[in-house]
């Protein structure tokens, strides 16, 4: 799966990058989350080749790829902050990072599934920071789409198609954020965006039908081309006393089917959201139960009717940090995030989301 997009100031050149790509890291022995290894992550994306997560491994960014069983094969450090992984048919993955060394620089790198290096792609973004938002995702033809918006009204904004050899198709100018976008086989597009809208785009970026969204939409995700899922909070929740995470469906012509509250908590909040083709949804919610408990992580999963069939809490020893959700199948379901430890360690869980039984935890 996907997620999001990048503060831009003037101009967005797209070049060749000679840089290096980095070694494996070279000492795998720590398990993943162990106190001292120094993990987290940021980002997940998950496909029948394994779990990739974007992240940090020893204190360094990397991308991380874990197997189904729960090892870790390799492990590819990156010269800064990882801001989104997607995965292709082939088990191929796409990370979009920043420079650590030059805050105008951020590159796009592709990796075989055993974690070869093949393309990269520089972004030379005047005056960038990494704040903003950024999305990805790719078709069956394995083209990879990519989204991109700094926080000011003023920053450009895009959204961008790659061939899989690194070619870029087109690159279409939009007029607002995009929080987050998921792509159907053949290139149809969705995206929701930080003006509260739910946009159909075709795979060449011609918009369809753009509806605006009762509620605040940051995730968004798609069972088949008529199961569109969107995840966010209201506007003016009391945050206060309460907040509130909610998850309506919506047709492939943008008509809604149903809205249901996912969680009403003290700091409720969506992390990540998924569906399979069979229309069931899985979302994850950060909340705690009062001010002074720990956040905790709490799974959901319906089915295409909106019924709900599971709710699972994972009860971490510090304040976890969700960051992504990815679902292969109904029956395997990952969730990934940081737990707000001195150590800062990352968490890999395994289930099933027709159950919420545990398969492995890392």
């Amino acid at each position: 799966m996907k997620r999001t997009c990048l503060a831009v100031a003037v101009a967005l050149l797209l070049v060749a990058c000679s840089q290096t790509p980095e070694e494996a890291a070279p000492d795998l022995s720590p398990q993943f989350g162990t106190p001292g290894t120094y993990s987290a992550v940021d980002q997940l994306a998950v496909g029948e080749s394994g779990v990739y997560l974007g992240g940090t491994w020893k204190d360094k960014p990397s991308l991380i790829k874990f197997s189904r069983s729960g090892n870790i094969p390799w492990v590819r450090s990156l010269s800064g902050q990882v801001f989104e992984v997607a995965l292709d048919s082939g088990g191929s993955a796409y990370v979009l990072f920043h420079s650590s060394a030059n805050d105008a620089e951020y590159f796009l790198r592709k990796y075989t599934q055993t974690g070869t290096f093949v393309w990269q792609r520089q972004f030379t973004v005047p005056d960038g920071d990494g704040s903003g938002y950024y999305a990805s995702d790719v078709d069956a033809q394995n083209s990879l789409y990519l989204s991109y918006a700094g926080f000011d009204a003023s920053d450009k904004k895009e959204l961008r198609k790659y061939r899989s050899d690194g070619t870029l198709l087109y690159s279409k100018p939009l007029a607002e954020g995009i929080t987050d976008l998921a792509v159907v086989p053949d290139g149809t597009t969705y995206t929701v965006s930080s003006k509260q809208r739910l946009t159909r785009y075709t795979s060449q970026g011609a918009q369809v039908w753009q509806k605006t969204l009762p509620f605040a939409a940051s995730r968004v995700a798609v069972g088949s081309n008529s199961q569109v899922y969107v995840a966010g909070q209201p506007v003016f929740d009391n945050y206060i006393t309460e907040n509130r995470v909610l998850l309506a469906r919506y047709n492939s012509s943008g008509a809604k089917y149903w809205q249901r509250t996912v969680r009403t908590g003290f700091f409720a909040y969506g992390g990540g959201l998924d569906a399979d083709t069979e229309g069931n949804v899985f979302v994850s919610v950060n909340d705690q139960e009062s001010p002074r408990d720990d956040r905790d992580v709490y799974f959901y999963s319906y089915n295409a009717a909106g019924t709900r069939l599971v709710q699972r809490t994972f009860d971490f020893d510090y304040d976890a940090k969700l960051a992504e959700l990815g679902a292969l199948n109904a029956t395997e379901v990952y969730l990934g995030g940081t737990d707000d430890s001195s150590y800062e360690e990352g968490f890999l869980v395994r289930l099933n989301g027709l159950t919420g039984s545990v398969t492995w935890q890392r």
